[in-house]
């Protein structure tokens, strides 16, 4: 378990190193940009008057906006997913394959976060949309991540636990 814990923390350090890159920003902002474009056509599905520009989605009748920025980006969350799988310790296929599959869960859950918070802006007063944008979301986020990656490693303990008790089984695949 020690192990895991420095592991978890020299990766997610460096994640969140790699992250503060300039040669990074361009490839952040184009995931900005590529995030907002999947949001507005999601939403305009169900409202057509939904318009992306860039970062930005907004209402195109009123002033309701949201700009996706690199903090909207979801890097974050998958960072310290990432890190926790990469320190876990795992067979590099599975662990190659469980980081693909946690990008998609975690830019899925991001995109039902840009929409549920681009339609509170237009719910709820100003400060109501600060504490579901400040508090709540990055809580819940958090927490889904760890949700992820805890299933995850229990699958791979459980897998590991398995394999250790079937010696005969290994031998004969």
């Amino acid at each position: 378990m020690k192990n895991f814990i420095f592991r978890y923390l020299i990766l997610l350090t460096l994640g969140f190193f790699l992250l503060k890159l300039p040669a990074l920003e361009p490839f952040v902002g184009r995931l900005c940009e590529l995030l907002a474009a999947v949001t507005q056509a999601l939403m305009a599905t169900l409202d057509s008057r939904i318009t992306v520009q860039e970062n930005i989605i907004r209402v195109y009748t009123g002033g309701i906006a949201i700009k996706v920025t690199k903090g909207c980006s979801g890097l974050t969350p998958l960072i310290a997913t990432v890190a926790a799988i990469l320190a876990f310790p795992s067979h590099w296929q599975v662990r190659v394959k469980a980081i693909v599959v946690a990008a998609l869960i975690v830019q899925s859950i991001n995109i039902i976060r840009l929409v549920v918070l681009f339609y509170s802006q237009i719910a709820f007063s100003r400060q109501t949309f600060d504490i579901i944008h400040g508090q709540v979301w990055p809580l819940l986020f958090s927490f889904l991540c760890a949700v992820l990656f805890l299933q995850w490693a229990l699958q791979q303990l459980n897998a590991h636990r398995l394999v250790a008790t079937c010696p005969a089984d290994r031998a004969t695949s």
